[in-house]
């Protein structure tokens, strides 16, 4: 009886402990870590109110150079208190690269791609660090993401937006206003310091919480609901996620080919016949350098050497080195640089 007594003490004991373990964990641990989450902000709120101390701060981002971009503010209409906030005024077109954080809509751009550090959700470098950490959310101390510094600058980036706005008057067009977009990136370093899609959006506009003329939606509501159903695609960053013909830059691609294939060399020259017309399947490719370079500080000379060819961009030489290269083979360069066609084991038509 004795024995038995004890089996059952220890029964509920183990329940006891095991309950105990989860009410810990649901009160203490997993809000905060929900919250830091961003995604999961919404699951959390529909448990339990937000907490202050459990909802983290969100890191700032900021230009090359220290200029703020983006930051948080307190908003009590904004899920857990927090409305993200974006110098739009001053550089309208950030919000290419910068995307949006939205309790409700999520996030996008450098905002999503960054998350875990803006949301201070990176896992602990040191035992000292997670022991802090661990210590901090045990007492509900406030969480504050980590900062970020891009390379963009945003001299450039205004500068840039400018040229799109006022010297691109042939840019394709959607709506009225320019599609498509320009970077700028330091030739020695790789280090984009300019990225404009356009057309862009507001992030502030789609945080917005305050009432609108229609008393169904608030004013981000409705501007989420005209860009998100836009034609023009404003919410697509055209620099990362636009789908383009490459055009001349490709003939890095096919000089390199060639010169890999060991049938050409920098020197190999071309006649003015073979640099200015060719007949491929059909299809007469037709050049004129000598016109359109003609004011240049050195106009094309002839035969022209495939460095030259290079530099005036001359589609008759590079159509020639394609030919010669053969579809599949050029094919095969191209993927070395990891690109591919939409059927690997096809050459473009």
């Amino acid at each position: 009886m004795q024995r038995q007594f004890r089996q059952l003490l220890n029964f509920f004991l183990v329940i006891f402990v095991l309950v105990t373990g989860y009410l810990v964990y649901w009160q203490l641990f997993w809000p905060t870590s929900a919250a830091a989450q961003g995604q999961d902000q919404n699951d959390y709120l529909s448990h339990k109110p937000c907490i202050p101390s459990e909802i983290p701060q969100r890191g700032n981002i900021f230009d090359r150079n220290g200029v703020l971009l983006a930051w948080s503010v307190p908003d009590d209409k904004s899920p857990c208190g927090w409305q993200r906030r974006y110098a739009t005024d001053k550089h309208p077109s950030i919000s290419s690269f910068l995307g949006y954080f939205s309790g409700t809509y999520g996030m996008t751009g450098m905002e999503r791609y960054y998350n875990d550090q803006l949301a201070g959700n990176v896992a602990p470098a040191t035992f000292n660090d997670a022991s802090q950490q661990w210590w901090n959310q045990t007492l509900h101390q406030p969480i504050y993401g980590q900062d970020l510094y891009l390379s963009i600058d945003v001299r450039i980036q205004d500068q840039v937006d400018k040229v799109f706005e006022n010297d691109l008057g042939t840019a394709q067009k959607c709506g009225g206003t320019q599609a498509g977009a320009i970077i700028v990136s330091d030739p020695q370093t790789g280090q984009v310091l300019a990225m404009d899609s356009r057309p862009y959006f507001n992030g502030n506009t789609i945080g917005d919480t305050t009432a609108s003329t229609d008393p169904n939606f608030t004013k981000g509501a409705l501007y989420w609901k005209k860009v998100s159903t836009d034609p023009c695609a404003p919410l697509i960053n055209r620099a990362v996620a636009g789908q383009y013909a490459p055009g001349s830059v490709f003939k890095t691609v096919t000089l390199l080919g060639a010169l890999d294939s060991g049938q050409f060399n920098i020197h190999s020259t071309f006649t003015q016949d073979e640099a200015t017309s060719v007949v491929v399947d059909g299809f007469h490719i037709n050049a004129d350098p000598v016109n359109e370079f003609r004011n240049t500080p050195q106009p094309p000379t002839f035969p022209m050497d495939l460095a030259h060819a290079y530099a005036y961009s001359d589609n008759v030489v590079f159509a020639r080195l394609g030919v010669a290269m053969g579809a599949d083979n050029w094919v095969n360069f191209a993927k070395r640089f990891a690109m591919s066609t939409p059927d690997d084991n096809q050459a473009p038509p």
